[in-house]
């Protein structure tokens, strides 16, 4: 075989190999394209659900108030966190005889469970930690619900007494969902998202939605 056959069936072999691996290329590309798409899509549909439900229902006295947790930074409250607590303090003070519920586990980075970092912060805000009533298991939305439900159906509370649940804007939707799913009888205070966060907090609760709507029951 010539130098120049040699090049040609060299070259040949290589331009086969490449056509070979074109439709496995040409199938991963449509099925990232066809991914892509579909997050898109279920962003913008759950964006448009998150946005309608951006607001504070109406409120009445109630006994007892439920504050979802968030975020803390080993002892620290985080910005989302404080908003919800600083809606708490309005309403605690607004209602001196009403209950509030701290809900939320010891999550990954965190020192203490979110609960007792809200009710110190709650405490140090002139609220008398006898008002406070902590549930310091939940790690997620979904529980916080549950496990409030299971508190108050130990005290004795009637379903159809109406609690009053705090909680960022962002997270109202999700919240009135898994709510519904506890028979909570509830009022959402939406409290507002730190701009810091916003966006974040807004593309990660998308996901959130669609992982509740599967799993959360």
């Amino acid at each position: 075989m010539g130098r120049y056959d040699s090049k040609r069936y060299y070259s040949n072999i290589i331009v086969a190999r490449v056509r070979r691996r074109r439709p496995l290329r040409d199938f991963l590309l449509a099925l990232f394209k066809n991914l892509v798409f579909v997050a898109l899509v279920v962003v913008i549909a759950t964006q448009g659900f998150i946005i309608s439900y951006y607001k504070t229902d109406n409120v009445e006295k109630s006994n007892f108030v439920l504050v979802l947790g968030a975020r803390v930074y080993g002892t620290e409250i985080s910005l989302s966190l404080k908003s919800r607590l600083d809606k708490a303090l309005e309403y605690a003070q607004m209602y001196p005889d009403c209950k509030i519920i701290v809900s939320g586990g010891q999550g990954y980075g965190e020192d203490i469970a979110e609960a007792y970092a809200m009710k110190e912060y709650l405490a140090s805000k002139g609220i008398a930690p006898s008002r406070i009533i902590t549930e310091d298991k939940a790690k997620s939305t979904y529980e916080n619900l549950k496990f409030a439900k299971k508190l108050l159906d130990e005290m004795n509370v009637a379903d159809n007494e109406k609690i009053i649940v705090i909680t960022n804007d962002f997270h109202v939707f999700r919240s009135k969902l898994l709510a519904r799913r506890q028979r909570i009888n509830c009022a959402f205070i939406a409290a507002p998202t730190p701009l810091k966060v916003l966006v974040q907090s807004h593309f990660r609760e998308s996901f959130a939605i669609i992982k509740s709507l599967l799993f959360d029951h």
